[in-house]
């Protein structure tokens, strides 16, 4: 595995992380409207 390939794996498992992390967020922001 040469350092390229790494570096691209670190960028798509930080984009993923953003995703899931913005999707919890909008989530949460969601359930907190419909309580109101």
């Amino acid at each position: 595995m040469s350092t390229k390939s790494k570096g691209i794996d670190k960028i798509k498992l930080l984009q993923a992380v953003t995703t899931i992390v913005t999707g919890i967020i909008m989530l949460n922001a969601v359930l907190k409207a419909a309580k109101k």
